[in-house]
């Protein structure tokens, strides 16, 4: 565990005595250089990481973690960007001050991937700092890679290669420009926030697009969307404002 917040360093670190018992924590840090050299040492499955800290961004230090052995959950205050950014990069987080029922969940997740041998956060962390820098910057492009995960692991797209997102209960289809379909481990909501800025709009409370690969604006019999692939997307009254 590290961050440079003394009291958030110790609430977590109680909360896990107290509700992940199993769990060992190999070290508890408020300074990033000494967290860092403990994890080269210790090797943990897990690391609990502020992302904002002076000196040593938690993104920065992320980076210079062998991450395809290391699962990272960044602990963060409320940043409404980061936050967004992280749900699109696919990393898991947990929000100060810390629920204990989603610090089960998250550790729930690591175990899974360490009795899987699953890959790490790895990949995961450059597309994060990815996006992180579009909003810093106010600078959006679809050039932009974006984690989707599915119950293997996670998968990587550009978002001009996203054509749109239909909610499936609580998944998420995403429907790419080669044909396929992606089916995504998270709900729709997670992402049409974090999307907006990168021209994908919600049309409906079921259906995300992207702007660039709307065809059509029909009316008659709709008022519907049609896609590049051929696909009809139905627009609701409350979201047409959008387009």
């Amino acid at each position: 565990m590290i961050d440079d917040e003394l009291d958030s360093l110790s609430a977590i670190r109680e909360q896990i005595k107290l509700y992940c018992p199993e769990v060992a924590i190999a070290g508890a840090f408020d300074d990033p250089r000494k967290g860092l050299e403990a994890i080269r040492t210790h090797q943990p499955d897990v690391v609990f990481l502020d992302i904002q800290m002076p000196g040593m961004t938690g993104l920065e230090l992320a980076g210079l973690i062998n991450a395809g052995e290391t699962s990272i959950v960044f602990v963060t205050a409320f940043d409404h960007y980061a936050i967004n950014a992280i749900k699109l990069s696919a990393l898991d987080y947990l929000m100060k001050p810390v629920d204990p029922d989603e610090l089960k969940l998250a550790i729930g997740k690591v175990k899974t991937r360490v009795a899987q041998k699953g890959a790490g956060d790895a990949h995961r962390i450059p597309v994060l700092g990815k996006l992180l820098q579009d909003s810093q910057l106010q600078s959006y492009s679809q050039e932009t890679i974006i984690g989707l995960p599915d119950e293997k692991g996670v998968s990587y797209v550009k978002i001009k290669d996203i054509i749109r997102l239909e909610a499936s209960r609580n998944y998420c289809n995403f429907c790419l420009l080669d044909g396929t379909v992606a089916l995504v481990s998270k709900n729709i909501g997670v992402f049409i926030e974090g999307l907006q800025k990168y021209d994908m709009i919600q049309v409906h409370r079921a259906h995300v697009v992207n702007r660039n690969h709307i065809k059509r604006y029909v009316k008659l019999n709709g008022p519907y969307l049609k896609m590049c692939d051929g696909s009809e997307v139905p627009v609701s009254n409350s979201f047409k404002d959008n387009l």
